[in-house]
């Protein structure tokens, strides 16, 4: 009789032990799990030690920026020197440019133009009427909503118009020019504003002749309004855009215009907004109800459609985006939204009162690694801080603790693929599985084998791959629920005391590769 584990698995918490397949754990801490032997992690490594409290953080190059609040950060899709901010709580969106922080809106011109004509004799059979407007350009190329329209005014040619902009430039907001427009009509009856001149922010005057500055294209700044000053959960999509939320509102920018918001983009949805997810050419919209999917190139042919699902999202913080998909905390379980839809996919693991005891799912901060969930939770609500890494494929789904480990808040970087995590402490940042941390020492605990009767176990073997540093091992072999044996020597045939027992238990906890590990009733059958 021989019982041989030669692949390893996590936890199915949902299943009572006995039940579990053969290669999942009653119980897996540690371990990476991740190419079917027992693999350790490496231990955490401070990267980064804010001078005080973090709430959340962004690693922004070889920076780690730090926020009070659950700050939002995308970087630009025009230039990588730009980042965009939005945070909760009604602070307004900010961005960030050569180390200093920026109000993101750009307000249009306040003040009207006014105009007059200051050289050049009218010709009534040729007059029309004009206006003008201008608009704030700053040095990143940044362009706001008109000011006002002028006043109409007549003008034929050879005659020149003086235009007078009241006001200074936005302060702060690195603003440098003006440029001013001048309406032109069509034959049809339309009439839109054409650029004629740019000047400096800090010339109130400009005198118009169409002769030297004729009307050039037509302004795409007309519907740059800015962004709301409770923009808040801000995301990238695809095409230059980005969106954010405030209530029930779902905004998005102008393409590759991060600065603009216009109003006319944004959607509505039934039930207050908690967070958003971005995925292919989609946005997941998770909602206090059921979650919604928009989808669109361009912000004017977004196409929303409510999951009819009641699958409400409980943090903000615990959204994921897996790639491929969002996953999110419920009050049922973890849940993927994608274009196909949105399913619970944890209800393999936990049953939902266990995942309401087990977990308190609006405390869950979350992040990816190894293309899994990787959750910080707090049971009961309040205490110590737990970890738990999620494989999520939905053909072999199981969960690794790290108990040891409490943090408030993560960040995948993408770059390296490493996940930072912010500690409990709030000022600590660290690589979670840092290649040069110490190896863990993981726990792996085989479920109750029940054998067809009662048997005795004589001989067993554990193949390893001893770390080079500080090699620990130990395995402890239960029978019928009660100690047996425990050994510290992997690699070798050893000998179990004399025995009879029907239920057979291991439990390994090392820092070594375990590759196999087999108890039998004799020498000659852990080979067969």
């Amino acid at each position: 009789m021989k019982l041989a584990f030669n692949s390893f698995a996590g936890e199915i918490p949902r299943m009572e032990p006995r039940y579990l397949p053969e290669t999942h754990a009653a119980a897996a801490s540690g371990a990476r799990l991740n190419r079917g032997n027992l693999e350790p992690m490496n231990e955490p490594v401070v990267v980064n030690t804010f001078a005080s409290d973090a709430q959340s953080f962004f690693v922004y190059g070889a920076s780690f920026l730090q926020f009070s609040t659950d700050a939002d950060c995308v970087q630009g899709p025009v230039a990588l020197d730009r980042l965009y901010i939005t945070y909760p709580g009604g602070v307004v969106p900010k961005i960030l440019y050569s180390g200093t922080y920026y109000n993101l809106a750009i307000a249009a011109p306040a003040g009207t133009p006014t105009v007059a004509l200051t050289s050049g004799t009218l010709d009534p059979a040729l007059a029309e009427t004009v206006l003008y407007a201008w608009t704030w350009l700053t040095s990143l190329g940044e362009e706001s909503a008109p000011s006002p329209l002028s006043a109409g005014i007549s003008w034929s040619p050879g005659c020149t118009i003086t235009v007078t902009m009241p006001g200074g430039a936005p302060a702060s907001r690195l603003v440098t020019l003006r440029r001013i427009y001048r309406s032109v009509t069509s034959a049809s009856g339309a009439t839109e504003l054409y650029f004629v001149a740019q000047i400096s922010s800090a010339t109130t005057t400009f005198a118009h002749d169409l002769a030297t500055s004729p009307t050039v294209e037509a302004i795409t700044s007309k519907d740059f309004d800015e962004p709301p000053a409770t923009l808040q959960g801000l995301v990238a999509m695809p095409n230059g855009m980005m969106a954010g939320f405030s209530g029930r509102d779902i905004f998005f920018c102008e393409p590759y215009q991060p600065h603009a918001w216009p109003d006319k983009y944004a959607l509505h949805v039934n039930d207050t907004i908690v967070g958003l997810a971005a995925f292919g050419s989609s946005v997941a919209i998770l909602t206090t109800g059921m979650p919604y999917v928009a989808q669109g190139i361009h912000p004017e042919s977004m196409a929303m459609e409510r999951m009819e699902v009641m699958l409400p999202c409980v943090s903000k913080r615990g959204i994921v985006d897996m790639g491929y998909a969002a996953i999110y905390p419920s009050t049922d379980g973890l849940v993927q939204i994608s274009q196909q839809g949105a399913k619970l996919i944890s209800g393999g693991l936990w049953t939902k009162q266990q995942w309401q005891k087990l977990i308190t799912p609006t405390t869950i901060r979350a992040g990816y690694m190894m293309g899994r969930y990787v959750m910080s939770y707090q049971t009961g609500g309040t205490g110590t801080r737990k970890m738990a890494i999620i494989e999520v494929d939905e053909g072999g789904q199981f969960v690794i603790n790290v108990a040891s480990e409490a943090y408030v808040d993560f960040h995948y970087d993408i770059g390296t693929g490493q996940l930072f995590a912010l500690r409990s402490d709030l000022r600590n940042v660290v690589n979670v599985d840092d290649p040069t941390g110490a190896l863990k020492t993981l726990i792996w605990k085989s479920k109750p084998v029940r054998l067809p009767g009662i048997v005795s176990m004589g001989a067993y073997l554990f193949d390893t791959t001893p770390p080079a540093a500080a090699p620990a091992f130990s395995c402890a072999v239960y029978a019928n629920g009660a100690l047996l044996f425990t050994t510290t020597t992997p690699n070798a045939i050893g000998r179990l005391p004399a025995n009879l027992a029907e239920v057979w238990q291991i439990e390994i906890t090392t820092n070594h590769t375990v590759t196999r590990a087999v108890i039998a009733g004799s020498p000659d059958e852990i080979f067969q």
